[in-house]
């Protein structure tokens, strides 16, 4: 932008529509005029001597916010003979650290099916009915659990052979 036009020691606004705001500018401030774009990605600025209020019928845009809550659901099939799908929600936004692990009826630990970090949304992972060894387990009544964050659900699920 060329800045030969504005008068050397006059305020200008840069005026910004999208968001009815304006910004206060002078011949050498405007060199240096840094802004973040919304979300959207777009916006409209104007260049006066004054302060512009321009109805564009645009709305607000309030912040992101993830439509996903922490949820673990029901495996299925379930009860299950060789294999079964858990099914879960990671909420808030971005990466969230996650683990999934299935328990013994005694509370010991059998196998971490995840543990990393995970995009809030929708994710599946399937069990096997093996151990962290790769063994068979036996018949019976298990629990897993989906911990993120602060966030702990368990359920139940039973193998049967």
């Amino acid at each position: 932008m060329s800045t030969d036009s504005l008068l050397s020691g006059k305020a200008y606004y840069l005026n910004d529509v999208l968001n009815d705001t304006a910004f206060v500018i002078n011949r050498t401030s405007i060199s240096g005029f840094e802004m973040s774009l919304s979300a959207w990605g777009s916006t409209v600025m104007i260049l006066a001597d004054s302060i512009i209020h321009l109805p564009t019928g645009i709305q607000h845009v309030p912040d992101y916010e993830s439509p996903f809550t922490y949820e673990l659901f029901q495996n299925y099939p379930n009860p299950f003979n060789t294999t079964t799908i858990i099914s879960y929600c990671v909420g808030g936004s971005g990466y969230q650290d996650v683990t999934v692990k299935v328990f013994n009826i005694l509370g010991e630990e059998i196998r971490t099916l995840v543990d990393q970090k995970q995009n809030a949304g929708e994710h599946r992972i399937a069990w096997d009915g093996r151990d962290e060894w790769g063994r068979s387990v036996s018949t019976g009544l298990y629990f897993y659990q989906l911990k993120s964050n602060s966030i702990v659900q368990n359920r139940k699920m039973v193998l049967l052979k």
